[in-house]
């Protein structure tokens, strides 16, 4: 596309389907064009993460709000996160994983999705808006 910047034109190009396996973080939070390793170790997460490299390898990153629930529901992440591409995946001998992942673009969840064993999420893309001083 002319006249836009490359990362603005990568990001309008990546179809982002309208539901994903969620990953809860616990005291990180992952925006668009971050590259950052994550380690994995609840079974949940787990499960979640290998649906996303099933699929597509999109994932929902999203934050608890409170870094010390162990078992987070709906009620305890936030509803804004960042749809990140799962590029790398390692199994530890311990039965964690560490994931290097990049950050697509921001997303709302619209609505949390049962019966899995997993989170997963119907989600909205949030556009990015410029900053003019």
């Amino acid at each position: 596309m002319k006249g836009q910047p490359a990362e603005r034109a990568t990001e309008e190009q990546v179809a982002i389907p309208p539901e994903l396996p969620v990953l809860p973080l616990r005291d990180m939070v992952v925006y668009p064009y971050i590259i950052a390793p994550l380690s994995v170790a609840r079974e949940v997460s787990i499960q979640a993460v290998d649906a996303a490299l099933a699929d597509n390898r999109m994932i929902l990153l999203v934050a608890q709000t409170d870094k010390d629930v162990d078992d987070p529901k709906g009620r305890d992440l936030f509803k804004t996160g960042t749809v990140a591409v799962i590029m790398r995946m390692l199994k530890l001998p311990d039965d964690r994983i560490r994931v290097l992942v990049q950050g697509v673009s921001r997303a709302r969840v619209e609505e949390w999705i049962p019966g899995r064993p997993y989170f997963r999420a119907r989600i909205e893309r949030i556009a990015d808006q410029a900053y003019d001083p």
